[in-house]
């Protein structure tokens, strides 16, 4: 073919294609207005219809995606330790969720039932112990180095057994003898039991024998701290003969290893025996009349005028050592005056002897489990003795758990932020904040849709979600424990003197402790030791923020790198179920107290949401106190629990919601493997876990028969809910008129 044939061609193939516009604006100009009309239409159809198609199999056409990581492999493996298939979801999804868990697991001590929280602490305990078996580490902070010495001292028993009973015997003496050791050498006349504690409180010993001295917040100054009294709680009041016979040959048991120098050694100790259920009588007199801890703040002149036999100023500034000294203008809250009058009239009848002995006897019990073994020993031979009638015979504790506890006790702020240093990342934080941001604006986005709820009420309670304060840590939170606990850098460890080291941590606890007095309240979240292996979200109505345990965020309950349908699940419901106490809590908060410790209640409600919501709680009440417990004899009470009931049912909602807007945003998640469950299904599944519990019937006679306990039971707390869940009967297509779907629902959130 020549040039010019190439070149017609061309030029032919420009005029066809320059033609095309020209037809179509042509055939365009010929329609009718109609016409173009439905043209636009019918477009408009065909690309909303290619859209929608892409859409939906982007997000949810079964592609049989699995997630195959390690991370996804042990998250399938937790859900089929819990699930038991042989169970129909809609006919009891509790028995379906946990079915397994249930049947697996048993009465163990020292726990008297089996729960995912116990499992939960137990693996956080575990690791608290790997962290203090460490060797010392130059890059640690010296006070959880400290904390590792300790651990080891405490876990020699070898060392304990050596060190005997010395130093013990020394404490004895900063009291003022004990009178079974030093028989007719031990002075009644000498002997004042108010000088004796002060004595010990100077070093570290426990001197809180009769009630406690504390700094407390004050209620109605909440900035402020004050002094405070407590009852002691000491209980029973009263033990059968065969249980006060044991307890007898215990007490003499033990006293005879000290080498007692009197006549009649079960005589003295069947007194302080006596003493001891005294106390529990007066103490439980007391909690029948002030189930709420009055307050009841007195003058240094008020309190001493009236219980005028007790040397209150000495005492208390016994208290505060060399921490601060007591001024005559400080206040001190009576928290538990029918108590302290009880008190004062069995101290003004009770002999010396039998006092000195009571102290001695319990100086042996608060530091039992740092005594030679055969002392240690004979408490846990006498609690296998009480315990033989129960069908799971008591285990010793292991020590390795007794020593953890030890170290927190005296060491939790280091070990604490050890504990983060090593568990927790910026990244696991920031993963962490989008879940809690995702929730409440899910939260917020529930209450504009509740109607019951009137303009003013909806803006109040929606004020106050959106001001919540979210508080996990922060650096200047590590920061600030690094700089307080420079004050256990002086304290030593001896292996021949391990029980020194006890006193030495617990002095500077007290003094720290006491010293708070003057110093303005702050928030001392990341020093305790729930703030490491606490299970729930804590939210505080005075400073409206949402307190987060670590606890919370790793194991079972969170994990960055596995589908956040488990995620939303567990933490998720969690963290809704506590927002939703914002809301309910918004029939009245404690804002401040009389003297008589009547609340005056911040009203958030109009009287008709008032009044909506009494109705709604009335259908909440009424579905559950129509479910069966599976324990003879047992029926809970809905009006006790229906707040809580609420929130676990705003719990369940709230972050179901907050999980599918987010998987509409980001496209669906993989399965997991070797599970044929969808994501949703995985969420309900995931969500119920968490409440899988086992436990013997006496535990929950214990529980509701004293119509005090404010949460429903397990099997509740998962079928209750749910049930008044369309979105969950329409994920597992749960029949309606089946146990899981019943006809009458309750619609509140």
């Amino acid at each position: 073919m020549d040039n010019e044939d190439t070149d017609n061609m061309e030029n032919s193939n420009v005029i066809i294609s320059s033609t095309q516009p020209n037809q179509l604006k042509r055939w365009w100009k010929s329609r009718t207005k109609n016409e173009r009309k439905l043209t636009f239409t019918i477009l408009g159809i065909i690309v909303t219809g290619l859209l929608t198609l892409a859409v939906y199999f982007y997000l949810f056409y079964d592609k049989n995606t699995l997630c195959i990581s390690a991370d996804c492999q042990e998250a399938a493996l937790q859900i089929s330790n819990f699930i038991d298939e042989t169970s129909r979801p809609c006919d009891d999804f509790y028995q379906f969720a946990c079915g397994k868990f249930l049947r697996n697991n048993s009465f163990d001590e020292p726990h008297v039932l089996q729960s995912v929280q116990i499992q939960m602490r137990e693996e956080i305990l575990t690791d608290i112990s790997k962290m203090l078996e460490e060797p010392p580490d130059p890059s640690d902070m010296p006070s959880l180095n400290l904390a590792k010495k300790f651990y080891k001292s405490c876990m020699n028993e070898q060392a304990i057994d050596r060190a005997g009973l010395g130093y013990i015997r020394e404490i004895f003496k900063q009291m003022g003898g004990w009178p079974i050791v030093e028989g007719e050498e031990w002075k009644q006349e000498a002997f004042q039991w108010h000088k004796s504690i002060n004595n010990l409180r100077k070093i570290g010993a426990n001197f809180d024998f009769f009630f406690n001295i504390s700094i407390d917040v004050d209620r109605e100054r909440p900035d402020k701290y004050i002094i405070a009294i407590h009852d002691r709680f000491y209980s029973p009041s009263e033990l059968s003969a065969d249980s006060k016979s044991l307890y007898l040959d215990y007490m003499v048991n033990v006293a005879s290893q000290f080498g007692p120098r009197v006549e009649d050694l079960r005589k003295d100790m069947s007194d302080v025996l006596e003493f001891l259920l005294r106390l529990g009588m007066i103490s439980e007199e007391s909690q029948r009349t002030n189930r709420s801890n009055l307050y009841y703040p007195c003058s240094l002149t008020e309190i001493t005028e009236k219980y005028h036999t007790i040397r209150w100023v000495d005492v208390i500034q016994g208290a505060l050592g060399k921490s601060t000294d007591l001024r005559i203008e400080d206040v001190v809250n009576i928290a538990d005056p029918v108590y302290l009058a009880k008190l004062e009239f069995l101290l003004g009848k009770t002999d010396k002897r039998v006092m000195a002995n009571f102290m001695g006897w319990r100086i042996i019990q608060s530091l039992i489990n740092f005594l030679p073994s055969k002392i240690l020993d004979r408490a846990y031979e006498f609690l296998q003795k009480i315990d033989n009638n129960q069908q799971t015979p008591l285990m010793k504790e292991p020590r390795w758990r007794t020593c953890v506890k030890a170290s927190r006790d005296r060491l939790s702020p280091p070990i604490n932020v050890g504990y983060i240093q090593r568990h927790f990342s910026d990244q696991l934080k920031r993963n962490v904040s989008d879940l809690i941001r995702n929730v409440k604006h899910q939260f917020k986005k529930t209450l504009l849709m509740m109607n019951w709820l009137d303009d003013e009420t909806r803006a109040k309670i929606k004020h106050m979600l959106v001001a919540s304060v979210v508080r996990m840590y922060s650096d200047l939170d590590v920061l600030n424990v690094v700089k307080e606990s420079k004050i256990f850098d002086l304290v030593k460890i001896e292996d021949q003197n391990p029980l020194k080291a006890v006193l030495d941590l617990n002095l500077i606890n007290m003094d720290l402790h006491y010293a708070l007095l003057r110093q303005k309240v702050q928030d001392e979240w990341i020093k305790s030791q729930t703030f490491i292996d606490g299970l729930k979200v804590v939210y505080s109505p005075a400073e409206n923020a949402l307190k987060f345990p670590l606890g919370l965020f790793r194991g079972l309950f969170y994990q960055s790198n596995r589908p956040e349908y488990m995620n939303y699940g567990l933490l998720g419901t969690i963290l809704a179920h506590q927002i939703a106490h914002i809301f309910v809590e918004a029939e009245g908060e404690l804002v401040s107290a009389s003297r008589a410790a009547e609340y005056r209640l911040l009203n958030w409600w109009t009287p008709l949401s008032k009044q909506r919501y009494v109705e709604k709680l009335k259908c909440l009440t009424n579905q559950y106190s129509r479910l069966e417990l599976k324990v003879e004899g047992i029926k809970t009470n809905a009006l006790v629990t229906r707040d809580e009931d609420l929130a676990d049912l705003a719990g369940f909602k709230v972050a179901y919601n907050a999980y599918v807007d987010k998987e509409w945003k980001d496209g669906r998640e993989p399965l997991l493997p070797g599970l044929k469950f969808t994501t949703r299904q995985l969420f309900w599944i995931s969500s119920a876990i968490q409440f899988c519990t086992k436990f013997p019937p006496e535990y929950v006679k214990q529980k509701y028969l004293g119509n005090w306990y404010r949460h429903s039971p397990s099997e509740f707390r998962v079928n209750g809910p749910l049930q008044n869940l369309e979105e969950f009967s329409k994920d597992f297509k749960c029949p309606t008129g089946s146990y899981m779907n019943p006809y009458e629902k309750c619609h509140i959130w």
